[in-house]
Parts: structure tokens; C-alpha cells; sequence
């Protein structure tokens, strides 16, 4: 009871911000969260006595509190929305509400033909209440299953992207949306073991309060997670599907916070008439070693402006720095230094630290101190990144060299 009442507190929290900043990811945590609220209802109510009680027999009979079809879509878009603040719904997108707008009719019509017309239990038997009828619990399991595994393969395809764009990836990399795909997992396994628990003990709903609670944990979860997310992504993904290459553009710092004013760095039809028009950029370049010398140029121009140093840097104004279109210098990353973007950046950022380590400034600040002027914006990143350049801790590294 408790954690249904938080449950909806949030939702309503999520509404409100929605109305006051008009970000699509608030209203659909709202409609999530909505969902869950009314997912446990039948189990709550029935424990206080609804069941057994005329009328509230009836209402938990009519209302279809679990609307197992649109958890699914809902939760897709909740993602979509989060991982691409660029994303627009398409009208086709709708057929997907479909399957729950048709059970939604489907349990208005039951009422209207029971209470209206035939004044008795006809359109249902009056025994069990219509939302545990095995054909609706499988039918939505598969769907919720189906839906979250989809939104699943968007995050991780979104994980590859910002890898290849962003050198600060890991602040944009949304890790507590993983969490939150392993609690839906974690709500699918229990429901699993509550249905077969039921077949095998034969038992009713009373038995199954231990699931009830494990779902409410979780999406307890899911709403101080989700509602207390801050960070905006910088990809405005156009066109982005599972199946094909999208169009990315990298919003700039300000542009995140308003995105109908954003301004971007540099377009794909910017990149190609660069391509075009640059006269000191070989639009297709065949030869290794003058893609190989290209890129040193590119390394060399990031040493001397320090490029490195900026938190923020991203593949596009990489671009414009070089006067490279993003697709050039991307494969040039790429290919020829075995590195994505973010890491062929952190590179860098290693070795300023280093030269800074052999200068003793390690010695008038903290090593932390130095992994921020470089550009790092984490402990853990520049940790790992070191660690991952050298093979061995800044600790290590500094003992080792006696620096």
C-alpha cells in the first residue's frame, strides 16, 4: 500500500514537470507509472475485502485496472524519448496502442451489455475477474517482453553511437536505464514463478503477495530512478531505426536544455557539401599512408589547441576544427588508430596527464586535479582510461616512473 501511494505521488511529480517543461520522457514515466499503480490495484483492493463485497465486486469485475497493452508501447516510447530528444512519434506508431484500446472497448462493452441489457453476469461468468484470465496474462507478458526487449536493442545501439561521437560518453550513457531494463526482467521472472507456483499449488490470489510486493519494489524503483534522472542526450537521432544508418546531429551544450532552440554544430548535408567544397579534404581517400599522415595532421591539431581539454568534445566540432566532414574523419578515427571517437580522444587526455605527471605538477594538485584540466569530468572514466592506455593505475604509473 505504501509503495503504490509513492508510486502515484511520482507519477503525479511527473506530470507537473511535464507541464512545466514540456519534456515528452516526463509525461510517459507519468503514464508508466500510472500503469503500475493500477497493475497492483485488483491484488490491494481484493485483500481489502473488494472481491467479496457488492459493489465493489462489480468495479474490479468491469474496470480493467491491469492494462497489460499499453506497457509496452508506453515503456518504447518512455526510452525513445530519453535516449533522443529529437524523436517524433510518427502516426503509424499509434496501430501499437491498438491491441490495448480494443481490450479497453472490449471490457466497456461487457459492462454496458451486463449492467444495461441482460442485468446479470453474461459477457463474463462472474467467477474470476477478467484481468487474470490466462489468455490476457500470457498475450500481455509476451507483448511487455517483446517491447522492452525492442527498447533494450535501441539502448544498446544508442551505447555504440555515443562512443563514436561524444568523448565524455559515459556521462551520457544513461546506466540506470540498464537497471531499469534488469527490473522489468526481474517483474517478467516473477511473474513467470507466481503462474508457476499457481499450477503446480493450484493457489489464489491471496497466495501471490510475496509477486505483488516484488513488483511494487521495482517499480518504486524504476519512479525514484527515472524521476530523478538530470542528464539530456546530445544525439538528435533522425530517422533511427534498428535496421539502417541514421542521421546524427550533436546538440551543443546550451542547445540540451531547449531543444526547439538548438543550434547544431554541423548537419549531414553540411558534411557533404564540405566534402564537396573543401579544396584541402580529399573527399574519398584510397591511399593508407596518406590517410594514415592525415590523421597525424588531425592528432597534431588536437596537441596544439588542446582540444583534448574540453569536457565536451564531440566528433562534430572535431569536424569543424578540421575542416573534415564527420564521415572522413570518423573512418579516419576509426580505421586507422583502431579507436572510437571517445577513446581516440581519451588518448589524449592520458597522455597530457602524463606530461603533466613527468612535469611534477602531480605534486601541486591531486591526480584527480590533473584528469579534470585535461578534460576528464569523472574519476571513474579517467580511471578506467588509464588504466586502459598504460595497463596499469595513475598510482602505479606514478610509483613505477618515480614521478
Amino acid at each position: 500500500m505504501v509503495f503504490l501511494i509513492h508510486l502515484a505521488v511520482y507519477s503525479i511529480l511527473s506530470f507537473k514537470r511535464y507541464a512545466d517543461k514540456r519534456n515528452p520522457s516526463d509525461l510517459l514515466l507519468a503514464l508508466l507509472l500510472l500503469l503500475g499503480c493500477l497493475y497492483a490495484c485488483p491484488w490491494m483492493l481484493g485483500f481489502a475485502g473488494w472481491y467479496d463485497n457488492q459493489p465493489y465486486r462489480d468495479i474490479l469485475f468491469y474496470v480493467p485496472f491491469q492494462q497489460l497493452f499499453f506497457i509496452g508501447p508506453v515503456g518504447l516510447l518512455y526510452v525513445l524519448y530519453l535516449l533522443n530528444p529529437g524523436f517524433k512519434i510518427k502516426p503509424k506508431f499509434f496501430y501499437h496502442f491498438l491491441p490495448g484500446i480494443l481490450y479497453l472497448s472490449y471490457s466497456i462493452v461487457c459492462f454496458v451489455a451486463d449492467k444495461f441489457i441482460y442485468h446479470s453476469y453474461v459477457m463474463m461468468d462472474g467467477v474470476q475477474d477478467p484481468d487474470f484470465d490466462n489468455w490476457y496474462q500470457y498475450l500481455g507478458l509476451i507483448s511487455i517482453a517483446a517491447y522492452f526487449f525492442t527498447a533494450y536493442r535501441y539502448y544498446i545501439n544508442y551505447r555504440k553511437m555515443i562512443l563514436n561521437f561524444l568523448s565524455n560518453a559515459d556521462a551520457f550513457s544513461f546506466t540506470w536505464i540498464r537497471n531499469f531494463f534488469v527490473a522489468v526482467l526481474a517483474f517478467i521472472i516473477s511473474w513467470l514463478s507466481i503462474n508457476f507456483y499457481s499450477a503446480v499449488t493450484g493457489g489464489s490470489y491471496t497466495a501471490s503477495w510475496w509477486y505483488f510486493l516484488i513488483f511494487s519494489l521495482l517499480f518504486y524503483y524504476i519512479a525514484i530512478t527515472g524521476y530523478s534522472n538530470n542528464t539530456a542526450s546530445r544525439l538528435y537521432i533522425k530517422n533511427w531505426t534498428l535496421h539502417s544508418t541514421p542521421d546524427i546531429v550533436v546538440l551543443t551544450e546550451g542547445a540540451q536544455k531547449m531543444l526547439n532552440s538548438y543550434t547544431p554544430v554541423q548537419t549531414k548535408e553540411d558534411e557533404w557539401e564540405e566534402e564537396k567544397q573543401t579544396a584541402t579534404e580529399p573527399a574519398t581517400i584510397n591511399n593508407n599512408a596518406a590517410e594514415a599522415e592525415l590523421l597525424e595532421k588531425v592528432a597534431l591539431l588536437i596537441n596544439e589547441q588542446q582540444l583534448y581539454a574540453d569536457p565536451g568534445l564531440s566528433l562534430t566540432e572535431l569536424s569543424v576544427a578540421t575542416k573534415m566532414g564527420l564521415h572522413v574523419l570518423s573512418r579516419l578515427i576509426n580505421t586507422h588508430s583502431g579507436q572510437n571517437f571517445n577513446d581516440y580522444i581519451n588518448n589524449f587526455r592520458v597522455n597530457a596527464i602524463i606530461e603533466k605527471m613527468k612535469a611534477g605538477d602531480n605534486h601541486k594538485t591531486t591526480l584527480l586535479g590533473l584528469a579534470y584540466d585535461c578534460g576528464f569530468n569523472s574519476k571513474t572514466t579517467f580511471q578506467r582510461s588509464f588504466k586502459k592506455h598504460t595497463g596499469t593505475t595513475p598510482s602505479a604509473y606514478i610509483k613505477t616512473h618515480n614521478l
